[in-house]
């Protein structure tokens, strides 16, 4: 890489942000440098879903170094957990059991109502996308993960995670 190419990192989000906004988190990134991808809530990515396939092109196209995934800390969670659908027959409900266990990669590790739930926590969205990034094997070997989390309450940095 020659002294004139900057480095650009990307940021992975459950929220909108603005980029001026990470560039207060980690220092060393100009807010032109950053990109950001929004996942729309906390899904753990598919590894060969349409975020996923935004990430990898992104980081070849980009030259991307390092992807922060980000946790909100400062989110309620406490509707999550409390799913109840008593209009679905149990027959509907039996059938998608089963393809849950049954029709893998599509549903993987998870049973109906941990789908229907999704992550309950910023940690648990953070560290499955994270693992899910790292572990995929068109994202290049030297291409840093890391978990940044914050309160969007008070605006402040929780901590950093290196995956």
């Amino acid at each position: 890489m020659n002294s004139d190419e900057r480095t650009k990192v990307l940021f992975l989000t459950e929220a909108e942000y603005q980029p001026e906004c990470f560039s207060n988190y980690v220092n060393h990134i100009n807010p032109e440098d950053i990109i950001i991808l929004n996942t729309n809530g906390r899904e753990v990515l598919h590894p060969f879903g349409e975020i996923m396939r935004e990430i990898i092109i992104t980081v070849y196209q980009e030259k991307i170094k390092e992807v922060y995934v980000v946790g909100d800390k400062g989110t309620d969670t406490s509707l999550l957990g409390q799913w109840t659908c008593p209009s679905v027959p149990q027959d509907k409900l039996e059938t998608l059991e089963y393809l849950f266990k049954n029709c893998k990669p599509e549903f993987p590790g998870m049973n109906l109502r941990e789908w229907l739930e999704g992550n309950k926590s910023a940690t648990d969205y953070v560290q499955k996308n994270a693992d899910t990034i790292r572990n995929h094997p068109l994202v290049p070997d030297d291409v840093v993960i890391r978990g940044l989390f914050i309160n969007t309450g008070t605006e402040e940095k929780i901590e950093e995670m290196v995956f």
